[in-house]
């Protein structure tokens, strides 16, 4: 579930939440305890957002993380009327950071937490999926996987591991390349077909035994799957895709670095990803990510990797 947009009321106590999953859009209210536990994880940005007009009180926050604008209203003193600011582009995402715990919060407040689960263990993430609780589904492909692939264009066969629903299979497809997307779950792969194919076979397949009918890739992408694996898993991981690689073929994942060693998702370092992929892999980069939704601002990089 994503976290489209927030609006945060000071002086009534009220957060307006726009969250996207699979039902689409859908607005949500945190009042009482539930707003004061988000104000409390907001305090970081809020403060960053009063350095906007110093000597004055905010009074109300909006924050759009589709469009990246943020507005911001103030009561000056010896003013009668409230006065307003905005921020976009550079600006927005020099704050968005600072947003990230609150945003956060308010989306778990009003979401069930997640468990680890055996990435292998298919019934589990069916039912996961079936009850929704994929709580990484953002409805869209990854935006800092749309700016990657859109100033690196994939070339020729790709495949997608622990697809989800698709999106971004058909992100990749959409750029004209040929696309594989697999998933252990029998409902994600179900959802990913009802949502439209658009050019990508999608297979119901386990990552550590990809059947060797679908042939050798140049590229492999991954979005929220290795967060979702134990740690314990990870040499697994890089074996299971490097072995889906043609010679000199790349890997490119979405990774985590939010420093808390727990999980899922699992978070892992820039340094972490090049020494774990070594003995397959060589890191060719490893760059902040460009675009990160509300909830992981600050906290993605985008890592590509070349097989040795």
């Amino acid at each position: 579930m994503e976290l489209r947009a927030f609006k945060v009321n000071l002086r009534t106590g009220h957060i307006r939440a726009v969250l996207c999953d699979t039902r689409g859009l859908q607005g949500r209210d945190l009042v009482g305890p539930a707003f004061e536990r988000a104000r409390v994880a907001l305090a970081a940005g809020l403060a960053r957002v009063e350095e906007l007009s110093p000597g004055s009180a905010l009074r109300a926050l909006s924050v759009d993380g589709v469009a990246r604008v943020l507005r911001a209203t103030f009561d000056v003193p010896g003013q009668p009327r409230p006065t307003a600011r905005r921020l976009d582009g550079d600006a927005f995402e020099a704050l968005a950071p600072a947003l990230t715990a609150g945003a956060r919060r308010i989306v778990g407040e009003l979401t069930p937490p997640r468990r680890a689960l055996d990435l292998a263990d298919s019934a589990a993430w069916d039912a996961l999926y079936r009850l929704g609780g994929d709580g990484w589904e953002l409805g869209r492909p990854a935006p800092p996987l749309v700016d990657h692939f859109a100033r690196n264009p994939p070339r020729g066969r790709a495949l997608v591991v622990g697809c989800g629903r698709g999106h971004e299979a058909r992100l990749l497809a959409s750029h004209g390349v040929t696309v594989v997307a697999i998933d252990v779950a029998g409902e994600a792969i179900a959802a990913a077909r009802a949502i439209g194919e658009a050019g990508v076979t999608f297979r119901q397949a386990d990552l550590f035994a990809v059947p060797d009918e679908l042939g050798a890739f140049d590229l492999v992408v991954e979005h929220c799957c290795f967060c979702a694996i134990p740690p314990e898993r990870r040499g697994d991981y890089v074996e299971a895709v490097a072995n889906t690689l043609r010679r000199d073929g790349r890997y490119v994942g979405l990774f985590r670095d939010h420093g808390d060693p727990m999980g899922p998702p699992y978070a892992i370092s820039p340094d972490e990803v090049a020494s774990r992929f070594a003995p397959r892999f060589v890191l060719e980069a490893a760059l902040p990510a460009r675009g990160s939704v509300l909830t992981r601002a600050g906290h993605e990089f985008i890592a590509q990797l070349r097989l040795r």
